[in-house]
């Protein structure tokens, strides 16, 4: 009997025979075939389905166009901000240089929990799916203009929301960060790569217009595993971005991908000179460099407790309002203070046709934040990042007798540590920070440090 041809699996992937040819036909169609490698087809295939087999097709589809994730890369390069992936790595795979990388985390998450994400943002809103809109955008052709944007460019979800007697149309894009990063998204905003992911889908959901289908806002719903709950950042038309992400997938595609170009990491553009400094001006130079690292260390280092501590206190427990706040003993003092997403809420506003004197002063035609929050809230819109109450100050000061809290919080509490630093500091470096922070010597006059060290090694004259 001949062997069950569901059975046969391809020797060298491990690929069953027929999603093997498929997949091979489906990689020789592409627009950029003619610069990838025979040699890099098969072992580009057995890596995929290795890492994973499910989203096999998923991942060759994707070599069709660039997707949500990999525009707010391209776009994050010529911004010069950090971004996980790069344009040369996105050309590898393009071109079947490289496999995909394994999902990060986030991603993971996001994969793993899409489904209970929208279940829970739509039991937020009250919302429901619009599978129509949803499958008119997966059966349009690809964009006569820009052909990267193919019909495998879909948004997580579009979602009818009903509020005050109106219903809006909402582009949205389901996260999964870490922690507490979905607090830390609700109080600085959505980042540029997850903005320039939801205005290509925008741009894409442009041609639902003429079916009726017109999208009204769009939104990033982190959701936040520590609190179980979804966040909901709005996020506001920016014409300008949309121009910019279009250029710039042009020319990554017409230009790197379907001529087999790889794409240049940017060189710096100042160059390396000696110069001549006294001993006492290069001292200072390397003490400006360690306070320099040191503060953004601190900073880092603050940055990620303050995620941890805003989420905790302002999504759950004391600090609700702006307001100076005081606990426990010694004593902890917090200030917390309110900061609106304007921009974001005059936009929402416009969507749902609030009148612009419930939100402006009578004095002059400018907004009031607390006011327009208040207009938009009793109408029931979502609107998570639109107010957040940040903690702005925190510090532990222990009060004894009266006296001076700052000084005896300094004397009793920092510096013991940062004498305890210095000495280990000293250790591994033979100066203590004391010596380290503090130039030696008087410094260099005008004239003297004009002649630098020629000065020195000018001969004596004769007597």
């Amino acid at each position: 009997m001949g062997q069950d041809k569901t059975r046969m699996v391809h020797q060298g992937t491990g690929i069953p025979s027929e999603a093997y040819r498929e997949a091979v036909m489906l990689i020789d169609s592409l627009p950029q075939r003619a610069h990838i490698r025979d040699e890099d087809v098969e072992p580009w295939l057995a890596q995929v389905y290795r890492m994973e087999p499910d989203r096999l097709f998923w991942h060759i589809n994707r070599l069709f166009g660039i997707g949500g994730s990999e525009i707010g890369t391209l776009v994050a390069a010529t911004e010069g901000t950090f971004s996980f992936n790069s344009p040369e790595a996105i050309w590898d795979q393009k071109l079947l240089r490289a496999a995909p990388r394994p999902p990060m985390p986030d991603a993971q998450r996001g994969i793993y929990l899409e489904a209970e994400i929208g279940r829970a943002f739509l039991r937020a809103t009250n919302g429901t799916r619009d599978d129509a809109a949803l499958q008119a955008l997966s059966e349009l052709p690809p964009d006569p203009d820009h052909p990267w944007i193919g019909p495998n460019l879909n948004p997580d979800d579009i979602v009818k929301i009903s509020a005050n007697d109106m219903t809006v149309r909402q582009l949205v894009d389901y996260k999964a960060p870490r922690g507490s990063a979905a607090f830390s998204y609700a109080k600085k905003g959505c980042p540029l790569e997850y903005s320039c992911q939801l205005h290509l889908y925008n741009y894409r959901c442009n041609a639902l217009k003429a079916l009726g289908m017109e999208v009204d806002s769009m939104a990033l719903v982190p959701f936040s595993c520590d609190e179980w709950r979804p966040y909901t950042i709005p996020v506001p038309f920016d014409a300008d971005l949309t121009a910019k992400l279009l250029h710039v997938g042009d020319e990554f595609w017409n230009h790197n991908v379907l001529c087999g170009i790889r794409p240049q990491k940017k060189q710096p553009s100042l160059a390396f000179k000696r110069v001549e400094l006294s001993e006492y001006d290069q001292r200072l130079a390397a003490q400006y460099g360690a306070l320099r690292a040191m503060q953004s260390a601190a900073t880092a280092v603050a940055e990620r407790v303050e995620e941890e501590f805003g989420s905790r206190m302002l999504s759950s427990l004391p600090f609700r309002e702006p307001c100076k706040y005081s606990a426990g003993y010694p004593q902890v003092e917090v200030v917390v203070k309110s900061e609106y997403a304007t921009e974001a809420m005059k936009q929402l506003a416009s969507t749902w046709k609030v009148p612009e004197a419930e939100y402006t002063e009578a004095a002059a035609p400018s907004v009031n934040p607390e006011k327009l929050y208040q207009s938009l809230s009793t109408r029931g819109v979502p609107m998570d990042g639109l107010k957040v109450n940040r903690i702005e100050h925190a510090l532990r000061v222990p009060r004894v007798n009266g006296a001076n809290a700052q000084a005896e919080y300094l004397r009793e509490e920092l510096l013991p540590k940062l004498e305890s630093f210095s000495i280990k500091f000293a250790e591994k470096t033979g100066e203590t920070l004391a010596q380290m922070f503090v130039p030696t010597g008087a410094a260099p006059t005008m004239r003297e440090q004009g002649a630098g060290s020629k000065k020195k090694s000018q001969p004596k004259s004769k007597p």
